[in-house]
């Protein structure tokens, strides 16, 4: 796996970064991309904004896989000074953070000469040393500079392909599916801009296939995708609050209410589900097969918290020790 990287110089001491930047000095070109960095303005009152640009020089149509923005596995950014150098973290203020483990990729395919710009505001970053957000660290004293990695190349997640056909046009790539021959795109105009495929800035989704070509609109409002153990993908819904819907290889959705993480096995392999997570009231509580749903045992109870050893469950519900392991369910009084 090799480092593409972008850097900027930057001198803020009577210096006013441009509402858009046509990039002054691009990173060496590797495996036909470059990139660059900017720091740029994006109107009155609103704060100053990182632009990350790549640019495919090369004379075939590349697949950049990105990762979760933020992800500094993938893409990183690097901020410095004359007292040194440090990784920037990237924190997207409001943004919902999901409970998965793994985060599937976002690929932007790539035409010959053409590229794909990243823009996310100062404020989204942060220090550790000083603990303050990358706007008041650049406002310092002194020159300042930026440099932004991605690593490209080496051996493909097995867990996150990327297609080997080529994109719609006006398309990008958001997340691969549990179907090798499905991926979930969105159009390239709802994957630009400040807190893009966010719960901040929500995208379309559409199922695509790749055998076929064809395009489904599958939801209007999405906010993160994640992997499913039983379906295609759980698509993350924004409206008045973040709701989850299951996704079908047909292209049809369901709502689903996802188990926290405490309700987890921990080899992810059950889970327990409960008929309203948010009732103070007798509600129904089950152990599941996380693969198929199967439900391996049932009671009635209230909304316990749960302590896991190995596969088996135990909580305590009402007035009582409950025990769940495989079908068998054991209460026992407590004291």
């Amino acid at each position: 796996m090799r480092l593409l990287s972008g850097v900027l110089a930057i001198l803020l001491a009577g210096v006013a970064p441009a509402l858009s930047a046509e990039p002054e000095e691009w990173g060496k070109p590797v495996n036909g991309l470059r990139m660059a960095v900017a720091l740029v303005n994006a109107g009155v009152g609103e704060p100053q904004v990182v632009e990350i640009t790549i640019e495919n020089v090369g004379n075939r149509t590349l697949v950049v896989q990105i990762s979760r923005f933020g992800d500094t596995r993938r893409l990183a950014l690097q901020a410095g000074s004359d007292a040194g150098a440090q990784w920037v973290g990237y924190v997207g203020f409001g943004e919902g953070i999901s409970a998965s483990p793994q985060q599937p990729p976002f690929l932007v395919p790539l035409l010959p000469g053409s590229r794909y710009q990243i823009r996310r505001p100062t404020g989204d970053y942060v220090m550790t040393k000083p603990p303050v957000t990358l706007g008041k660290f650049l406002l310092g004293p002194g020159p300042h500079w930026l440099r932004t990695d991605l690593r490209v190349g080496g051996k493909p997640d097995p867990l996150f392909p990327i297609p080997e056909e080529p994109l719609p046009k006006g398309y990008v790539a958001v997340a691969p599916t549990s179907d090798p021959n499905l991926f979930i795109l969105t159009p390239t105009a709802d994957a630009e801009g400040p807190y893009s495929l966010s719960a901040r800035n929500p995208f379309r989704a559409y199922l695509w296939d790749l055998r076929t070509g064809r395009l489904k609109l599958v939801a209007s409002s999405v906010g993160g995708v994640e992997r499913s153990p039983n379906s295609l993908a759980y698509l993350d819904v924004v409206s008045d609050a973040v709701s989850t819907l299951s996704l079908a290889t047909d292209g049809s959705i369901k709502p689903v209410v996802l188990p926290s993480a405490a309700g987890i096995s921990p080899d992810g392999s059950r889970y327990i589900w409960t008929s309203d997570p948010t009732s103070t009231g007798a509600v129904t509580i089950e152990m599941r097969l996380t693969a198929t749903d199967q439900v391996l045992a049932e009671f009635p109870g209230y909304n316990p918290s749960v302590v896991w050893n190995g596969n088996v469950a135990a909580m305590v519900s009402g007035s009582d020790l409950v025990i769940l392991d495989g079908s068998t369910v054991t209460r026992v009084p407590l004291p």
